[in-house]
């Protein structure tokens, strides 16, 4: 007997766009009569009400519709002297679940000052038993959103150490059911509501490697039904609250993309009161406060960005988060001033941190994202991160002669928001380019010598690099096969193949935020600018203070957010800064000059078995074993095998670099790899699923140096509104003749007696939007780059190094921002081309570069300005001796 699904129908006049005025009108009127039925009625949740409406009015930036000196003034009164416990309403007893939501509405007004916080942690952690778990209140209720409630309220206030957390996080998994799941006590079933209050205790208490992810992941997007709204338990119907529960917890486990976010987010609509405002439960129902949080919240998670963005652990807004108050530098002692600050930990400000640890400079990294775990040190696991929430989610505008076959023409660009930025997400190739062209960046102020001086040194002192600890039949047969074309096997830059060089230490990702101390680290902190006066960078300010630099300013945001915060703060195109009234500091091109590596042919090559890493190897028992044990193994596996560089034109240089990559994006048949691509439903159903019988993989042509160039530029003085963003791909027209030949070289490829033994063929299905031309005739080519058109994920160019009377240039050869003092950019922005192959390599060099030439001269200055002023003084104590 099978029980029947309950669900709800989504009617055709239901609300389909957001009503945010609306939702502003219905909470700001929302209690404003005392003599209400509603009101006197639901006193016992007055002080949770308040927290549900600030929070949404503060989502939808608002708050200043609600009376905040008349909200901090009650939550005084219902602070119990005695216990230090808060209660719901003057006059009620203290319950941790108010506790609570007075401590966060507190938090988002920075007004703790208004009660009691000695009181409050004595209250909390009163309430600890023996086994780690909570009651509620002295009447001894157990139940895990007690022990979620206690962990968040003093980690708001600071104060963790006031209880025993390796025995909250006991009690928290001896809820674990077997499902992955967790209930309100050992034993009891699975619920979202305890779900996510059981995760999030442990993502506070940073113990998410306990959880049985994917198996809880699972139960988690099997709550999702044909309405699209998703249900707290089996045999329920949907609920906006449950919906929000799913969510956020599927975000901290780094798996929301799991759920099918257009359906829920049409359920989400569905359940606004077009008429009144606010959200219902489900649709037709009357609103509340609580669940017009909610729908508000998990439309911010799923990426509406004319919301605030909520943190999904503390659903608070992120900005608060990013004050510092609830970060993993909780305990952390933040100078007010350092030597030098560094923003952004990938690459380049990790590397110049790890060398400015050689000396007795102080310093601080600011990290936009998270530390992330120590799986995402897995290699097969990286294109897990894209689209998660540690990826910017920067995506393109819509593009006129490229990405036609992505949704509304917009190429996805993601880049790391996490603690080793894009160099935690990307194939960890390892290339050093055409060293030639470096010497052209710094103007012939650094020889070629020198700067292979620079790559051996970072290869053999900084960086740790491997050779594939699993490789594939594939790549030798690609070897092979360019072999039987006429191109020798290679170890750097030069017209032909090499298996890849990676990023590794036995067998896991490597990094250069690997090497650095995370006492030095400040995580989840957002710069919002930088600080200038009289032409001179004296520091950043974030959103809730100011970190001062006596020595310098070290840009390393990234290609996009170092000219966005640039920009910001007053630096860039005047226009473009008068337009938004932004006072402008110094007139510099900054966003200008964008370029980025693309290619294309994704699963253009077939075979009829696998030739790579499948699914079942990955989850295979031993490859796991392989992976732990000996660092080898499938896991292992960057993503690209074989890279190559040719030259279309049958010159000396190559101008296209090939990646190989041996699993094709229909391998999970579509539930994640394509959504981080932006493949538009028609593309997908009429020419990737025909191939579902297919293994398939990618030979990726892509332009080394693409004459076609864009630009990035804010849009708004917030600096939580990401930038526009315009390459303007393949606007050159020989970029797209560039990228028709390297398809060719592809098919003249297959057609070696290496790949055919191996049973390599074209993927035939006629590309739907290009249909009217012959198959693979030049039109037809020219038609598919255009429609199939890829980034690497390289962005260079937007702060372009130059001389200074050049008027491309952003900074100097020194990487001194040209007019400002003390700043200094130092990541792929200051790039004025791009590298031969991958830019990783390129951009350590740059920093290790910058490292040696203008910190450790400056050093040198002054200690031979010590020595000279001491050897005069010795010379005078001596001539009046």
């Amino acid at each position: 007997m099978s029980l029947k699904t309950k669900d709800v129908v989504l009617s055709e006049d239901r609300p389909k766009t957001l009503l945010l005025q609306k939702h502003s009108d219905y909470l700001a009127s929302y209690g404003l009569n005392k003599n209400d039925y509603e009101y006197c009625m639901t006193e016992y949740l007055r002080m949770s009400g308040i927290y549900w409406s600030l929070t949404a009015m503060e989502l939808m930036n608002q708050s200043s519709r609600m009376p905040k000196e008349e909200i901090i003034s009650f939550i005084s009164t219902c602070q119990d002297s005695e216990s230090g416990g808060i209660s719901a309403c003057n006059g009620h007893d203290p319950h941790m679940l108010y506790t609570l939501s007075a401590v966060q509405v507190l938090a988002m007004y920075d007004r703790l000052d208004a009660i009691d916080v000695e009181g409050v942690v004595k209250f909390v952690s009163s309430l600890q038993q023996e086994d780690g778990s909570f009651f509620g209140d002295k009447w001894g209720e157990v139940d895990t959103r007690f022990s979620f409630c206690a962990v968040m309220c003093l980690s708001l206030l600071h104060r963790l150490d006031a209880i025993n957390v390796n025995k909250t996080v006991d009690f928290v998994v001896s809820c674990m059911n077997f499902d992955g799941g967790f209930g309100s006590k050992p034993g009891s079933e699975s619920h979202a509501g305890l779900i996510y209050c059981c995760v999030g205790t442990l993502s506070i208490c940073k113990r998410m490697e306990v959880l049985k992810a994917d198996e809880l992941a699972w139960w988690l997007c099997e709550r999702q039904l044909p309405s699209g709204g998703l249900n707290g338990r089996p045999e329920k119907l949907p609920d906006l609250c449950y919906s929000w529960w799913v969510m956020s917890s599927l975000s901290m486990l780094n798996r929301i993309h799991w759920v099918d976010k257009k359906n829920l987010e049409q359920f989400i609509l569905a359940c606004q009161d077009s008429e009144t405002g606010g959200f219902s439960d489900r649709p037709g129902d009357i609103p509340d406060p609580f669940h017009t949080l909610f729908g508000l919240a998990g439309l911010s998670l799923l990426g509406d960005t004319s919301i605030k963005r909520v943190n999904p652990t503390y659903c608070m807004p992120q900005e608060t988060i990013d004050s510092g108050l609830l970060t993993s530098n909780l305990f952390q002692d933040i100078k007010s001033e350092y030597d030098y600050i560094i923003v952004g930990s990938g690459t380049a400000g990790s590397l110049i941190a790890h060398r400015l640890a050689e000396t007795n400079y102080t310093y601080i990294v600011i990290e936009a994202g998270g530390f992330g775990h120590h799986f995402h040190d897995i290699p097969a696991f990286g294109p897990l991160l894209h689209g998660s929430q540690y990826d910017w989610g920067f995506e393109t505008v819509a593009q006129d002669n490229a990405c036609l076959a992505m949704d509304g023409h917009k190429c996805k660009l993601s880049q790391g928001k996490i603690f080793g930025g894009s160099s935690k997400m990307n194939n960890m190739i390892h290339v050093r380019g055409n060293i030639s062209h470096y010497v052209d960046w710094f103007h012939g102020k650094y020889t070629k010598e020198y700067i292979e001086e620079q790559f051996n040194y970072i290869e053999s002192e900084i960086f740790n690099l491997s050779h594939l600890q699993y490789d594939s039949n594939l790549s030798d047969a690609i070897l092979n096969a360019t072999k039987e074309l006429g191109y020798k096997e290679i170890k750097h830059f030069d017209n032909g193949f090499m298996k890849s060089t990676v990023t590794q230490y036995n067998g896991k990702r490597w990094t250069t935020s690997h090497q650095l101390d995370p006492a030095n680290v400040l995580t989840h902190v957002l710069v919002e600018k930088l600080l200038i006066e009289k032409s001179k960078c004296i520091g950043v300010k974030t959103s809730n203070r100011k970190i001062l630099a006596r020595k310098g300013v070290i840009l390393s945001a990234g290609t996009i957010n170092s000219a966005k915060i640039l920009q910001l703060s007053g630096i860039g195109p005047s226009e473009l800064l008068k337009s938004l009234n932004i006072p402008v500091v110094k007139d510099l091109p900054v966003g200008k000059n964008l370029q980025d590596h693309i290619g294309t042919g994704l699963d253009l090559v077939l075979f009829d078995e696998p030739q790579s890493v499948t699914t079942s190897d990955i989850m295979d028992p031993m490859s796991v074993v392989q992976y732990f044990y000996n660092g080898k193994g499938p896991l292992t596996t960057p993503g690209c095998e074989v890279i190559g560089f040719i030259s279309t034109k049958n010159e000396e240089i190559p101008d296209i670099q090939y990646m190989v990559l041996p699993v094709g994006i229909t391998s999970d048949r579509g539930s994640h790899l394509r959504r981080n691509l932006g493949i538009s439903d028609d593309i997908w159903k009429n020419y990737f699923e025909k191939v579902f019988h297919k293994h398939a993989a990618t030979f990726f042509p892509i332009i080394l140096h693409p004459k076609s160039k864009g630009e990035v530029k804010i849009q708004s003085k917030n600096s939580n509104v990401p930038p526009l963003i315009n390459p303007r791909y393949l606007s050159d027209e020989n970029d797209i003749r560039s990228l028709v030949e390297g398809v060719k070289f592809v098919i003249k490829l297959l057609k070696t007696e290496s790949l055919k033994v191996i049973g390599a063929h074209l993927n035939d299905t006629p590309f739907p939007s290009c249909k009217k031309y012959k198959m693979f005739s030049d039109l037809y080519l020219k038609c598919y780059v255009q429609h199939l058109t890829l980034t690497s994920y390289h962005p260079v160019g937007t702060c372009s190094m130059g001389l200074p009377d050049s008027i491309n240039t952003v900074v100097d050869t020194s990487f001194r921002l040209l007019g400002v003092k003390n700043l200094y950019v130092v990541d792929g922005s200051v790039l004025p081309t791009l590298p031969s192959g991958n830019i990783n390599a390129a951009i350590a060099m740059m920093a290790n570069l910058f490292f040696e030439n203008v910190i450790l001269k400056n050093i040198d200055k002054i200690e031979t300005c010590q020595r000279i002023f001491l050897v005069e003084l010795l010379h005078r104590v001596c001539l009046v001796g």
